[in-house]
């Protein structure tokens, strides 16, 4: 069906099980507000109290010629020793993280304070709300050790004190043609919440190249800023899982069709590369590989730029 606007946003609910086909909530000519970098964290200070001295935590940044002063980003748990009558378990991230000082514990040798600055953000998703009340914590830190904890504590000072809410920032759907679905939660009282819809690019020929997930949380609408019969949506806090500004250009090039040019990805800094190069290929790009048994040269003047 041809349509006076260009498409070149597809919303779509996505089966969860993926079991049934994806049902369309709308079309779009434009989205503003997708691409965002996100601001880092406040810089805050933890104490790490009573981590064993046998952690590889402790081993790297207490022992050794040449202790190890940034841990750079991580993961903090918080479970039940009893996980089977004790609560829930919470998560926070920990970004940048960085040694600031170690002594050890008083009154205990087997064990040392680490402080740290981090920047620091609970997984309100995954977590619960409150504590166990016989808690576990561990710390994962990947440049130590990547597939188990890298070691634990007793307590943490500075943790649980209040962290202001960041703020939100919104998606405009620019030049929507609104499907049914779209249509009902819009007729809802506000503050409007739907079921999570994926967000996907088209190429210029209406190829899906990439696709973004969105929480449908307080969505707003007004007439399209053109006129027409169109409308522009605003979803308030759409959730913070956006490509970066650097992709943008990007997707500009992908949706031309697939690049046929060499290195065109060498112009983009470390934003657009190279995960934000190679995203609007991963999803249904046509892309094959070179036939069995033939040679292929690569240009590596540009491999040690990634």
């Amino acid at each position: 069906m041809e349509r006076d606007f260009p498409v070149r946003y597809l919303l779509v609910r996505e089966d969860i099980g993926g079991e049934e086909e994806g049902v369309l909530w709308g079309r779009c000519a434009e989205v503003e507000g997708l691409f965002m970098d996100a601001p880092p964290l406040p810089r805050e200070v933890l104490t790490l109290r009573g981590c064993p001295r046998e952690s590889l935590l402790v081993q790297a940044v207490a022992a050794g010629a040449e202790p190890v002063r940034l841990l750079g980003d991580g993961m903090l748990s918080i479970e039940p020793v009893d996980r089977s009558n004790d609560g829930p378990s919470r998560f926070w991230d920990l970004e940048h993280t960085a040694v600031l000082a170690q002594w050890p514990t008083p009154g205990d040798p087997g064990r040392v304070d680490i402080v740290v600055g981090t920047g620091v953000r609970e997984d309100d998703y995954w977590g619960g709300k409150r504590l166990p009340s016989s808690p576990r914590f561990d710390l994962w830190f990947p440049s130590i050790r990547g597939d188990s904890p890298s070691g634990g504590c007793r307590s943490i000072d500075g943790l649980f004190t209040p962290r202001p809410q960041r703020p939100t920032q919104p998606v405009h759907l620019i030049g929507c043609e609104p499907a049914a679905p779209l249509l009902a939660l819009l007729c809802r009282p506000l503050p409007q919440e739907g079921d999570p819809i994926t967000l996907w690019r088209l190429a210029r020929h209406g190829r899906t190249m990439t696709g973004y997930r969105l929480d449908l949380d307080t969505v707003e609408a007004r007439p399209y800023v053109l006129g027409g019969a169109l409308i522009d949506v605003t979803i308030t806090d759409p959730g913070d899982d956006r490509p970066t500004l650097a992709a943008r250009a990007v997707w500009e090039i992908w949706s031309d069709g697939v690049p046929t040019l060499p290195n065109q990805w060498a112009q983009f800094d470390a934003g657009g590369r190279p995960s934000g190069w190679t995203s609007p290929a991963s999803a249904r790009t046509g892309c094959r590989a070179s036939p069995a048994g033939r040679t292929t040269w690569t240009d590596s003047r540009y491999v040690g730029a990634v």
